[in-house]
């Protein structure tokens, strides 16, 4: 405790700082039980209240930038009395203004190896790679995909005492495997395709989408050609491989003994296992489109010209006696 008639005088903190913008402000504490006034030695500090007595709040603020890269300081004094107190005002230096140079990301497939970003800032400081999503993950500038979708990436420098924070992103897609189909009840008036991926899939019939193929399985009534692909996101699987399909479920219950080579067939097909002698051959394509072959019989065997056929599927179409087998082919 001070004696009675003794001046004291006390200021905390002892030094503050503000931003090297105009305007910019700061605080500090007198504690005092005298009167006291207040002096600067810089012209672009102000500071209110200029005088008083006991305790105050002094509010300092800049009147000017510091468009200085060097921080500048001022020293406010506080008298009262036969004391003096000062405060250090420093003011930062301004900035410089970064960039960030971040290369594309290319669109990736969910199964891809390991691979690396790349990113660099105009003040050659280090860049610092992140991301919010699931679907990746990142080890310095090493990217790992864990799951298919549309991914952001962000390139970071945090600044420094010279150089402001900066910031850019990527935005790729991580693609959804290619889906494979398999067929059940093949046989059958009415078979069913499978897509491998259990959701995102949109299935297509001769090259056009089905509005109503959005399941992983499509019971398939028409002859065609059909695919799937499958949306994760707004990315993009590659379209399954092709998979023809040629209604088969008028086919006679005998046409398992008849037997047709080589299938795939490239010119010449041969057809063995009738019973009876063809007397009308033709083939039907996934359109429906019928072209009637030539048919040669050699002892039990006959043979036909498929040349003149398109590459693909094909049912083959054989009456013999009161029977017709059909039985699929393909022309390669």
């Amino acid at each position: 405790m001070s004696q009675a008639g003794t001046s004291t005088l006390e200021v905390s903190p002892a030094t503050v700082s503000i931003s090297s913008t105009s305007g910019s402000s700061a605080t500090f504490e007198i504690t005092s039980n005298s009167t006291w006034t207040i002096t600067d030695d810089a012209t672009w500090l102000s500071f209110s209240p200029a005088s008083g007595s006991n305790n105050e709040t002094i509010s300092v603020q800049s009147s000017s930038a510091n468009t200085s890269a060097t921080a500048r300081t001022a020293t406010v004094s506080i008298i009262g009395g036969s004391l003096t107190k000062s405060v250090a005002v420093i003011q930062s230096g301004s900035k410089t203004n970064q960039s960030i140079i971040f290369s594309v990301i290319p669109a990736k497939t969910f199964g891809d190896p390991i691979f690396t970003l790349s990113a660099s800032a105009s003040s050659g400081l280090p860049v610092v790679f992140s991301s919010v999503s699931d679907k990746i993950s990142i080890t310095g500038n090493s990217v790992t995909i864990l799951q298919a979708g549309n991914v952001i990436v962000v390139a970071s420098q945090p600044g420094n005492n010279s150089y402001n924070p900066a910031s850019a992103e990527q935005s790729f897609c991580v693609n959804p495997i290619k889906p494979s189909i398999t067929i059940t009840n093949e046989n059958t008036p009415a078979p069913t395709l499978t897509s491998s991926s259990a959701v995102g899939n949109q299935w297509y019939r001769n090259d056009l989408l089905m509005p109503n193929g959005s399941n992983s399985n499509l019971v398939v009534s028409e002859p065609g050609e059909y695919k799937v692909q499958v949306k994760v996101d707004d990315c993009l699987s590659a379209f399954s491989n092709p998979f023809p399909i040629i209604i088969t479920g008028d086919v006679n219950s005998s046409r398992t003994e008849i037997r047709l080579f080589p299938n795939p067939v490239g010119n010449k097909l041969e057809i063995a296992g009738v019973n009876e002698s063809i007397e009308e051959l033709s083939a039907v394509d996934l359109f429906g489109r019928i072209v009637k072959l030539p048919v040669e019989q050699n002892g039990e065997m006959y043979q036909t010209d498929v040349s003149n056929l398109s590459s693909g599927p094909y049912m083959l179409t054989i009456k013999s006696g009161q029977t017709i087998h059909k039985i699929r082919f393909i022309r390669k």
